[in-house]
């Protein structure tokens, strides 16, 4: 049974405005995560930046996971989308970027961390992924070279 995300005024608002800020609420309640996120479409595709919170900080696979569990719950949640322009975006690659300020001397110093999916993690490992986009990119079962 799908949640009910905590509505009112603001958040209808939102909704009408940006389309993307129900998705990042329901990413964020889905996730149970304390920061709050952000979505945009950048390039034809989503991306979804956490900010603060000393997440650049972090060890690599830490940061790794959270990204991926970030992008294998977002395409359920865009594939249900009402809009079809939202919908689209379920099948093509999301970004997730954590970005951290800090005053340093007399001038702000940001440090940044990309994740680029490609595909949903949840069904192939890595080498699989990368074979079964590049046989998807090239329209043959392998590619030449494999």
């Amino acid at each position: 049974m799908p949640h009910k995300r905590p509505g009112g005024i603001v958040d209808t608002m939102l909704g009408i405005f940006s389309p993307l800020a129900g998705v990042a609420k329901d990413l964020q309640l889905s996730l149970h995560l304390d920061r709050t996120l952000w979505c945009r479409t950048e390039h034809g595709r989503l991306e979804i930046v956490m900010r603060g919170g000393g997440l650049t900080d972090d060890p690599l696979p830490e940061r790794i996971a959270l990204a991926r569990k970030l992008t294998d719950a977002a395409r359920p949640v865009l594939a249900a989308h009402r809009k079809r322009q939202i919908r689209r975006l379920a099948g093509r690659a999301i970004a997730v970027v954590f970005e951290d300020e800090q005053i340093v001397n007399e001038g702000v110093a940001t440090s940044r961390f990309s994740y680029l999916a490609s595909h949903d993690h949840d069904d192939r490992g890595v080498d699989g992924g990368y074979q079964h986009t590049l046989r998807q990119l090239l329209g043959e079962k392998d590619p030449p070279w494999l």
